[in-house]
This record gives structure tokens, C-alpha cells and sequence, in this order.
């Protein structure tokens, strides 16, 4: 809520609100903390208000619908800051206070220079349709009085900054001073201004100071006093000082699309030398899978092919085998494409095991054609005979595969978004790339075993060649 709002405002606007949740289709319960001396929140302006859904089979809206239909009612409240999202049961990605999808944490060394960039990408982004439930640091920033010490007037008075802030955390904030005793009971005496002489501006000013003569002046003889919004909290990220701003992707907005906006209006501000952004959060999870998944992706060809190459015992005939596997990567992404699915760690597992099955299809290839051929047959009889015994079980294996995703496909209730997503990219990949991948084993195959061929021939034509040329020399 906003600086400075008290505990029976919020609680108000928390009554307001809780009945409106409850009301939403298909949420089951709502607990709300905060905005109350019973709710242990700790803080007047901050509150959390959970609403449990019902089971996913026994509602007709999603998720993401039911946040939607919350956002409208949250809408009705322009003061309010509010950050909604789902909660993170699963540890991956952060938590927290800025707990959205897209964490920005902005560094540098001057705190209000910060809070200016803070100020501008927290514009940029609301007015953007890209994000929902913008939320920056700056919604925990609190009313105080600041004292500024004039430094030169308290040295010609002999007073120092020690002197100032024991006064004040005396007089203002109250101190033990003393204790006694009654009997077998220890008793501490605290001293502290009365509550007039320390409610107001005006009357922090009056608080006496004793200089070095032992005379007394009044604080504001020395010192500003103001009125400020201070941090609650200091951030800091690699020893620097930083603000922090977290945001959703907008309902039908892909993360990573989002996370290409919010760089793009990082770059739009204009940061000055000093200052960086630094994406945290699930972009930053994000960001370290998909390299990751690169690494592991090339790191598994390695090893498939050192497998391959001790079973064949070739270096030609593994290379026969992967040359199918980079075919089958676009074939996978254009399913996910055709059936409406983003790509992400599900679908990406799903990846990684239809490279698995179009491996297993090109080892039955090429493993027959070498059994033909040491047979007698011929190259080109031998390809035209191994794919055709072949083509049954690689199509009797690739139907009974399909059949076994297709309930997972089209299946309901918990967990199905998860399953489904790998069950399409396998689904999808594998009947779109199977044509392909069934014609370019054979082809690989002739060729490199043509291109062995001449290799031979030239290996074995080229000592009769180096023993001719002295010959002819002498003659």
C-alpha cells in the first residue's frame, strides 16, 4: 500500500477485498495476513492474500484465468502495488517480495540516481501490454524525519555527530539509563521525551544539545530536519547498491518474448556508465537452461558417438547415423509450433528422447546394411534390402510410440501441461521428420561409403605410381 498508510486503513481495504476473491470462480479459500496485529505481517503498508483453487477437474477455468479475473478486481485500487503470481512450491527461480517471472536488479553506485531509472523503466514497462503486476522496491520505502548535520556551525559549538544521535535515540527513541531493585525483582529505568516533545518536526527541533561550554542549543541550531521516504531495507548485489523491479509476462505472452522487451527498455533508458542490469528470477533460469541445454545437448552427441563408433567399430558409420539427428531439431520445434506449445523444460526433455528414438531408427538401418553386405550383396542391393526388412519395425515402433503419447496428449486434470508438452514435441517431431530422417541414413551411407571407395583405390594406386618414377629415371 502506499508509505505511511496505517493499520486501520489497510485493514479496511483487506475486508473490502477478501469477500471479492472468495467470490471468484473456482477458488476454494482465502487467507489474508497483514494490514493487522493478528496477521504477523510486521508491516502496516504490506499484506499477502492467498486463495486456494479447487482441484483442476472440478473447475472450468484455469489458472491463468481465475489471476486474470483477480487482476480486474485489483484494478479497482490504483493506490495498491500488487505483485500476483503463483505460488513457488518448487524452489527454482526465487521468491521473495519481487517475486515476479522478470527480476531486474539495478546497480550503481548512487542511490538516487537509481531510483531515477527505477522510476522511468517502471513507466515504460506499465504502460507496456507485454507485463502485468509491475512491482519495484521502491513500494517498501517508508515515512522519516532525516536530521543533516551542518557540520561546520556544530564544530564552532563542540558538538559532534555522536553527541546528535545519542540525543536523538535517547530523547526520541528512548533508552535504558538505570536500573533498581525491589526485593529479589530488577526493575530498568527508561528515559525518553514526552510524546509532545517529540510528536512533530517543530519539536524534534526544540530537543536541546549540550555544547562544549555546557550551555544548551536547540537541535534545529545545527541540523535540517525533514521529511523523507527511507528503504527498509539496503539492497545490495555484488557490493553494490541496487533497486529492485519484478514483473509478469502479460497472459499469452511467451517469457522469453517478455524478457526481449524489458531488455529493450533497459537499453531505451540509457544507463550511464557504472550502472547494469541484472536479470534474476526465472529469466535468469531461463537464460542458464538454455545454454545449459546446449552443452548437454552437444555433450550427448559426443558420447553417442563414441558408443556408436565401438559398436560399428567405424568412425564413418556414427556420423551415417547423427547426420539425421540435426534434421529432426526443426521438425520438433514446428510441432511445438503447430500444437500451440511453448518450449520449455518439458518440452525440451521431450527433445532430448525423440533424438533418442530417430537414433534408434538409423542404427536398425545401417547395422542390416552391413549384415547384407558381408553377405555378398552388393551396396545399392544391400540399402534397397535393409530399408525395406527394416521399414516395418521402425513404422510398428513409431505407431505403438504415437499411441502410447496420445493419451497424454489429451489427458485432464494435475500435472496433464506437463506431460503434454513432452508427449506433442514427441508426437509432433516424430511423425513430421520420420519420411526424412528414413531417406537420408541410405543416402549418407552410399555416399560415405563411395567417398571410402575412391580413398581406397587411390591408396592402393599410388605405391605403383612412387615406384615407377625412379624407373623411368634411370632409363
Amino acid at each position: 500500500l502506499a508509505p505511511g498508510t496505517g493499520i486501520a486503513a489497510t485493514d479496511r481495504i483487506l475486508r473490502e477485498l477478501e469477500p471479492k476473491i472468495a467470490a471468484l470462480p473456482g477458488v476454494r479459500n482465502v487467507l489474508v495476513s497483514g494490514g493487522d496485529t493478528r496477521g504477523g505481517s510486521g508491516s502496516a503498508t504490506r499484506a499477502n492474500v492467498y486463495f486456494g483453487l479447487a482441484p483442476i477437474e472440478e473447475r472450468a477455468l484455469s489458472q491463468d484465468e481465475i489471476m486474470r479475473m483477480a487482476r480486474r478486481i485489483f484494478a479497482d485500487y490504483p493506490d495498491l502495488r500488487v505483485n500476483l503470481r503463483p505460488i513457488n512450491t518448487s524452489g527454482i527461480g526465487g521468491g521473495g517480495g519481487y517475486g515476479g517471472k522478470i527480476r531486474m536488479n539495478i546497480r550503481g553506485p548512487d542511490l538516487a540516481q537509481l531510483e531515477a531509472y527505477l522510476e522511468r523503466l517502471l513507466a515504460a514497462m506499465r504502460e507496456d501490454p507485454h507485463f502485468v503486476d509491475v512491482f519495484s522496491s521502491s513500494a517498501d520505502r517508508l515515512p522519516e524525519v532525516q536530521v543533516r548535520i551542518d557540520r561546520t556551525k556544530a564544530a564552532d559549538l563542540g558538538i559532534d555527530a555522536r553527541t546528535v544521535a545519542e540525543t536523538l535515540r535517547i530523547l526520541v527513541g528512548g533508552d535504558i539509563v538505570s536500573a533498581y531493585r525491589e526485593g529479589d525483582e530488577r526493575y530498568d529505568v527508561w528515559l525518553r521525551a514526552r510524546e509532545e516533545d517529540r510528536w512533530s518536526i517543530e519539536a524534534i527541533g526544540r530537543l536541546p544539545l549540550r555544547t562544549r561550554s555546557g550551555a544548551l542549543v536547540p537541535l534545529e541550531n545545527v541540523a535540517e530536519i525533514r521529511e523523507a521516504l527511507g528503504p527498509t531495507v539496503i539492497l545490495r548485489l555484488g557490493g553494490q547498491r541496487q533497486v529492485m523491479l519484478s514483473a509478469n509476462p502479460a497472459p499469452g505472452v511467451p517469457l522469453a518474448d517478455a524478457i526481449a522487451r524489458a531488455r529493450q527498455h533497459v537499453f531505451e533508458a540509457n544507463l550511464a556508465p557504472g550502472y547494469d542490469v541484472v536479470f534474476t528470477g526465472a529469466a535468469q533460469t531461463m537464460e542458464e537452461t538454455a545454454v545449459e541445454f546446449v552443452f548437454v545437448l552437444l555433450l550427448s552427441m559426443v558420447f553417442v558417438y563414441m558408443v556408436l563408433a565401438a559398436q560399428f567399430e567405424s568412425f564413418v558409420h556414427p556420423v551415417t547415423i547423427l547426420l539425421a539427428l540435426p534434421l529432426t531439431l526443426p521438425f520438433a520445434l514446428l510441432s511445438l509450433v503447430l500444437l500451440g506449445e511453448s518450449l520449455n523444460v518439458y518440452s525440451a526433455l521431450g527433445v532430448f528422447l525423440l533424438l533418442g528414438i530417430v537414433k534408434k531408427n538409423g542404427i536398425l538401418q545401417v547395422d542390416y546394411t552391413n549384415t547384407l553386405r558381408a553377405q555378398g550383396l552388393s551396396l545399392r542391393e544391400a540399402i534397397l534390402e535393409a530399408n525395406r526388412a527394416r521399414l516395418r519395425p521402425i513404422l510398428m515402433t513409431t505407431l505403438t510410440l504415437v499411441a502410447a503419447m496420445l493419451p497424454m496428449i489429451f489427458a485432464q486434470g494435475a500435472g496433464a501441461a506437463s506431460r503434454g508438452a513432452l508427449a506433442k514435441v514427441i508426437v509432433g517431431g516424430q511423425l513430421l521428420s520420420l519420411l526424412i530422417t528414413l531417406l537420408i541414413v541410405p543416402v549418407a551411407y552410399a555416399f560415405f561409403d563411395e567417398i571410402q571407395t575412391r580413398m581406397r583405390q587411390r591408396r592402393a594406386t599410388d605405391p605403383g605410381e612412387d615406384e615407377a618414377a625412379p624407373t623411368a629415371a634411370a632409363g
